[in-house]
């Protein structure tokens, strides 16, 4: 498998910087986890829209922006030029639902707070992009096994502040897993890159930033210790805050994972194993 790093930021594609995206070649059949904004900029349109797959680890917008913005329409038209044959399979999470305080007036006539819960429109909006797109979308569970060609499909599931998974591609020989968005505290990203070959795993926080109440996001040496005890041959940081020199995140993490490299927009890999 060849992996193509399209993006490596968050939450917005900034100078060279793009948001997340890989672009996963095995044989005849191209994989794109993720579709954040600018991420697209890196595809040739001609030859990468066909045969593509795209797997969204979560209905985040830095994480799907450029499905609607680029991919949609684009596949329209290559459609309608008669250079795309196949529609581009989507896969998106189940859907999902957020909890808010909603303000109401109680039976005294007075305001109070109550908890709602709301679906996440995001959903609704990728499964409803109308007729000038050429895209066949459907839905995956953690429990879901994808195939496409040679390589297959699984997931796990995060913590974070709405359903995120962590994606694994194996073709018998070489696995890659992609972390998506993931708290540390009992996520499975362990689980699931057990001696991959591969971990492309977020490390959106430096040590001393503050993570705030919620553990939705790793510290880059939190994501070096996932690796420390998965045990990939190679790790690869992701999702850094654009305007940060992507060094500090390594320097971070090297203590704890040696074999550590930053994504770097345009980068190809090459597995062998």
């Amino acid at each position: 498998m060849e992996v193509k790093v399209l993006g490596s930021v968050s939450p917005a594609c900034y100078q060279n910087y793009n948001g997340p995206g890989y672009l996963i070649t095995s044989g005849q059949n191209k994989i794109l986890l993720d579709c954040g904004p600018g991420s697209t900029r890196l595809l040739d349109m001609e030859k990468d829209f066909n045969n593509l797959t795209i797997i969204i680890s979560h209905l985040h917008r830095d994480h799907y922006s450029d499905l609607i913005s680029s991919v949609a329409y684009t596949s329209y038209v290559l459609h309608n030029i008669g250079l795309l044959d196949k529609k581009i399979k989507v896969y998106i999470p189940e859907p999902d639902y957020y909890t808010e305080h909603e303000n109401y007036t109680n039976q005294y006539g007075k305001y109070d707070y109550r908890l709602v819960s709301k679906p996440i429109l995001d959903y609704q909006l990728l499964t409803n992009l109308g007729p000038e797109s050429y895209l066949d979308v459907k839905t995956y569970s953690t429990d879901s096994k994808i195939q496409i060609g040679d390589v297959t499909a699984t997931f796990a599931y995060n913590p974070h502040n709405i359903k995120s998974h962590s994606i694994k591609l194996s073709n018998g020989l070489e696995s890659i897993v992609y972390s998506g968005d993931t708290g540390y505290e009992y996520n499975n990203v362990v689980k699931l890159a057990k001696s991959c070959n591969l971990l492309i795993c977020e490390a959106t926080l430096l040590r001393g930033q503050s993570k705030g109440n919620h553990d939705y996001h790793l510290y880059a040496h939190e994501a070096a210790t996932i690796a420390n005890i998965a045990k990939p041959d190679l790790l690869m940081l992701t999702h850094f805050w654009p305007t940060i020199e992507k060094k500090k995140y390594i320097d971070e993490a090297l203590p704890i994972f040696p074999n550590t490299i930053p994504a770097e927009e345009g980068h190809i890999l090459k597995l062998t194993k």
